[in-house]
């Protein structure tokens, strides 16, 4: 596994919560100020903890400082939350996979009745 920057572990919570739940923001600190109420109390805390690092991240002086094994449990266990495609998702797909392989069907049918049709001079 690669080791990632704090700043690459915040950029990637963010791109999630911007996919799963729509928030904005050009950061992982301005994305958390907008889902306030949004994430639960414990994975809002980890996140927070993400943030700080990425911001501490940028001053040399306070980069060695970091815990990363704190900052990379804070990590995983914001992916473990935001990563799973919800159920709704899952139905959605197969739904979509499930009318187009109708549609297919109805198509290749009116096909061979076009065809039948034809050729048998109805047509």
């Amino acid at each position: 596994m690669t080791r990632q920057t704090p700043h690459q572990m915040a950029e990637d919570i963010a791109r999630l919560m911007h996919d799963r739940l729509g928030a904005r923001g050009h950061d992982l600190r301005a994305t958390l100020t907008r889902l306030d109420r949004h994430l639960p109390r414990k994975l809002r805390r980890e996140a927070e903890v993400v943030a700080r690092a990425a911001e501490q991240a940028a001053n040399p002086r306070l980069a060695p400082r970091i815990d990363m094994a704190r900052v990379q449990a804070a990590h995983q266990a914001c992916l473990h939350h935001l990563r799973p495609l919800g159920r709704a998702a899952r139905v959605k797909r197969w739904a979509l996979n499930l009318a187009a392989a109708l549609m297919l069907v109805v198509l290749a049918s009116a096909a061979v009745a076009i065809w039948a049709l034809h050729r048998a001079g109805k047509l």
